[in-house]
């Protein structure tokens, strides 16, 4: 397929031969005359969106944290309220090289993606005039402009420019038969989805088991042999495609002889990784470096770590685990039953490798057919990486997101604004399937003939902070279901009027009983949203409410009289790298990760951002001018909003973050993460990505919990997250003893005897006294937090710095973790004094400590602040300089019960997830992905 050709903006779409013209459609059903109209609704007649903004011109600069400069490019062209991270993140990976010179102007990238996708759509009959594509391309850019809605990555790295493949979609599901053939083929087919930068999932079930022999006799090595196989294939194409790394899942069925163990007695699917991730502890215990980008890392060198794991559940296996039955494996070529356990073990085997490693997820495969919307052209079987997209195998999906602050006047939802919005990212997403090129054969059959898309939405928990509702709460899941009700009934309506304009896509009529089907299963679940939730009045209005059930009664109407374009409508994805483009400040349907976060900047050292939600949140919840700012500076000067005058109790809950933002701990519970997933699943076509948090205290039971209570909510697919659960983590909270105890993880790497000193360990308190002391070195401001035994000594050190998620912050939880362990295993403070003070790197300097006036840096000040209080300074030589103590002991912050890094997750300990390849600032974790917010690298589908 040629390039699409760039268009000016400006400039007629040219009319391609056999295009319907006004007279040759004549006796189209009206529902097909009306969506091939377009009026203005976001523009004004006459004017161009790129003439009625300002425009300014920038320097786009990405850095790593030590000022070493990434990316740069001068002179570019961005609109003028467009923030610092957005212009940088778009400049580098969506600017593209057009006859060999360089993109430097939004408008260049606008004007090229939307003039190709209005030109797609003219060809294939969707406008009734000239006019009303013009007009159609014209509120597409405006759209995007004002930061409405965006597509998927690769729609900016491909459309429109000239030598490069049309490809589209992020999202891909594979598939792979017991051969070696398709095999072959499948390998073959991830290498070509990763080096387009995109993801691929597939279910390795069909492989024959190592418990079964091929014709020749031979016993064959099973699904695993050839997932290690894959995973390496993963791992050389992980720097291909076009700016970002590839993505994987890799499902087996919960019935499938290889599940718990091998014929040869290897780990099965449910360990594998998590016996792999303890062969890269063991690596790490006797010297191989922790950190994910070191080329010497103990990660490179075990299996398993090139894609996410998920085990494919049935509704007869929960049943059993419920009623304590046994569970049978079965063969794949025979059907015999092959291995017989207990239910509820296997059950507790998925939650201890869960617990260690953070896989395998679930996808619950009944739930997920049940409201599959064409059964009758094969079964659902696989998700993409990021587990939202569903459909059969061999299918792949484009995604576009919409922004849902864009589209709020206050409190109050702008309706038609959101509804026109729809209706134009979903005709681009129709007009893109038939367009766009695919990996291979299999994919492109399947993706004509269903049609798939992925509508989603983002920035909910920015929406629901600026309502003032908290995200875990029931106010805030029926604001989400509702707007997911919304964006998912206008998808479809549009996709009715399509079907009536061209026609439906090629298997409807196969599909149409059971698809009509699941449109009803949606506009019941929208008419139980209040009810489910136990909410008498929808937040967003008796209007809405109205509104949301009229539009589910057309798309039941129309698509029984016209059917639809597509198979599938809606999903929730990530969001990763194109939330930066459109200005979000939290992906997906996450909450938001903290109040407080700090960008790095060129040249080294970092700033403080608030997050801007907070004093709409506080205006909204009623608080006067005076108030909001008075809460909004104790923020900035404490990074904490608890404790902030005027600011009351019951308020709390709204300004709950991903993780831990306030000294007592709060964050959003395991329980609200899922709640949340719950209150949208039966509003949208596929499932969704999102990290459900668990602090490092969680246990196995905890996780078989949450897996469980996610089936019976109705979800289809999650993915846990433990923090701690990787050792390549800054601050590991649990020893080794306590996971393998925790965990029955069994060994697989013989054991090398070393004589050790055993050392008795004096464990602090359940209930600890401590003290919290503040200081400032050279402007930057951080806790010294300490909590003492019965007696008085110090047993537990950390420091917490207003940097959530650096680097400093991150060695700095490690290094007062290991002080920690060495003072309750007896070593003197006086020799860690001796040894650490005077040790010099940045930050140091002038202290705002009378007795201190200098700091070489904050190990410095740390040891000689501790030798003070402790020894009157006598170890640091502290002790001649203090003529009169500024502060007395009995002066001091008095004693509190304060958190224990051991116990729970901090915001310093938030960043659980490898440095960016790319800038090398930490990234974190978005969905089963990984995002940098930093440079925008993203592992993810968007």
């Amino acid at each position: 397929m040629t390039s699409a050709a760039v268009a000016d903006p400006l400039s007629p779409v040219e009319i391609s031969p056999g295009v319907k013209t006004l007279e040759s459609v004549a006796g189209m059903a009206k529902e097909g005359r009306e969506i091939g109209r377009w009026s203005r609704v976001f523009t004004k007649d006459g004017v161009h969106p790129f003439d009625d903004i300002e425009w300014k011109i920038v320097d786009a600069v990405i850095a790593r944290p030590d000022g070493t400069i990434v990316f740069e490019c001068k002179g570019i062209e961005v609109p003028a309220w467009w923030t610092e991270t957005t212009i940088n993140i778009v400049a580098d990976k969506y600017f593209r090289m057009i006859d060999n010179v360089r993109e430097n102007s939004v408008r260049q990238v606008f004007s090229r993606v939307a003039s190709t996708l209005t030109k797609w759509a003219f060809d294939q009959g969707y406008f009734e005039s000239q006019k009303d594509a013009d007009i159609y391309e014209q509120e597409l850019i405006y759209a995007l402009l004002h930061q409405l809605g965006a597509f998927n990555s690769p729609v900016w790295f491909n459309l429109g420019v000239p030598g490069r493949r049309q490809a589209a979609s992020a999202c891909f599901i594979s598939g792979v038969g017991d051969s070696l053939e398709s095999i072959s083929e499948f390998q073959k087919s991830e290498k070509i989805i990763f080096a387009g930068g995109s993801g691929s999932g597939a279910n390795f079930s069909s492989l024959r088991s190592s418990y079964e022999k091929l014709s020749s006799g031979a016993y064959v090595c099973g699904p695993l042999g050839f997932m290690e196989e894959c995973d390496k294939g993963a791992k050389v194409m992980k720097s291909g495609g076009s700016t970002r790394n590839a993505a994987k899942i890799v499902v087996i069925d919960i019935d499938h002889p290889d599940i718990i163990k091998t014929k040869d007695g290897r780990p099965g699917f449910i360990t594998c990784k998590a016996v792999e991730e303890k062969r890269a502890h063991d690596l790490i215990d006797i010297g191989y470096s922790a950190s994910y980008d070191d080329p010497n890392s103990a990660y490179k060198w075990v299996s398993f770590q090139n894609a996410n794991h998920s085990v494919s559940i049935s509704d007869e296996f929960m049943r059993a685990v419920t009623d304590d039955r046994s569970w049978e494996t079965k063969a794949r070529i025979t059907g015999s039953i092959v291995g017989t356990y207990k239910a509820k073990d296997v059950w507790l085997e998925i939650a201890k490798a869960a617990w260690f490693c953070g896989d395998p997820g679930v996808q619950y495969s009944d739930t997920i057919n049940k409201w599959h919307t064409t059964p009758n052209s094969g079964r659902i079987r696989s998700s993409n990486p990021c587990a939202e997209f569903l459909h059969i195998d061999n299918t792949a999906c484009n995604l576009c997101a919409l922004n849902l602050t864009r589209f709020f006047d206050g409190r109050t939802l702008n309706v038609k604004r959101f509804e026109h919005a729809i209706r134009i990212f979903v005709t681009a997403q129709n007009a893109i399937i038939a367009k766009a090129e695919y990996p291979t054969p299999a994919i492109t059959k399947n993706s004509l003939a269903l049609r798939p898309i992925g509508l989603n939405y983002g920035n909910l928990g920015a929406l629901l902070m600026n309502l003032g509702l908290a995200y875990d709460s029931d106010e805030g899941r029926v604001v989400a279901a509702r707007l997911a009700s919304l964006m998912t009934a206008n998808a479809y309506t549009v996709a009715a009027k399509l079907a009536a304009r061209t026609s439906p896509f090629a298997e409807f009529e196969k599909n149409k009983e059971p698809m009509l089907g699941v449109m009803k299963m949606h506009r019941e679940a929208n008419k139980n949203v209040l009810k489910r939730w136990g909410v008498v009045k929808d937040p967003l209005g008796d209007d809405v409410l109205s509104t949301s059930e009229k539009a589910w009664d057309e798309v039941i109407k129309l698509g029984e009289k016209h059917g639809y374009s597509i198979s599938q409508a809606t999903l929730q994805a990530p969001l990763g790298t194109i939330s930066f483009l459109m200005g979000m400040d939290t992906t997906g349907i996450e909450p938001a990760f903290s109040l407080v976060s700090y960008k790095s900047l060129v040249g080294g050292g970092s700033m403080k951002l608030v997050s801007g939600a907070v004093k709409t949140a506080l205006h909204n919840l009623g608080y006067s001018e005076d108030e909001v700012s008075g809460i909004s500076n104790f923020l900035t000067e404490n990074d904490d909003i608890e404790g902030a005058p005027f600011l009351k109790a019951e308020h709390l809950p709204v300004f709950e973050c991903a993780m831990p933002s306030m000294l007592s701990g709060r964050c959003v519970t395991p329980i609200g993460h899922l709640k949340m997933m719950a209150a949208i699943q039966p509003l949208i076509t596929c499932a969704q990505s999102k990290t459900v948090n668990l602090k490092s205290n969680a246990t196995v039971e905890d996780i078989a919990d949450l897996y469980y209570e996610g089936w019976k909510l109705g979800l289809k697919c999650i993915a846990l997250y433990r923090d701690g659960c990787k050792k390549s983590q800054p601050l590991k909270t649990k020893s080794r003893d306590d996971e393998e105890a925790k965990t029955g993880i069994r060994e697989v790497i013989r054991e090398v005897p070393i004589e050790v000193p055993i050392l008795k360990r004096r464990r602090l308190p359940r209930d600890v006294k401590g003290f919290r002391h503040k200081f400032n070195i050279g402007g930057h401001k951080a806790y010294l937090m300490v909590n003492e035994y019965d007696d008085g000594t110090p047993g537990e050190v950390f420091v917490r710095l207003g940097k959530n998620g650096s680097t400093l912050g991150g060695l700095l939880d490690g290094f007062t973790m290991m002080m920690s362990i060495a003072l309750q295993h007896g070593t003197p403070l006086p020799v860690m004094i001796k040894s650490f003070i005077h040790q010099r790197f940045e930050p140091a300097g002038m202290t705002d400590n009378p007795e201190i006036r200098f700091a070489d840096s904050i190990y410095d000040y740390i040891f000689k602040f501790l030798d003070i209080r402790y020894f009157g300074g006598e170890n640091s030589g502290m002790a001649d300089k203090i003529k009169t103590r500024a502060v007395s002991i009995e002066s001091l912050p008095p004693p509190s019960s304060i958190p224990s890094v051991m116990d729970s997750a901090s915001p310093a300990m938030s960043s659980d997830a490898p440095p960016c390849m790319n800038c090398g600032a930490i990234t974190r974790r978005v969905g089963t992905c990984y995002l940098c917010g930093t440079c925008g690298v993203s592992t993810g589908c968007s």
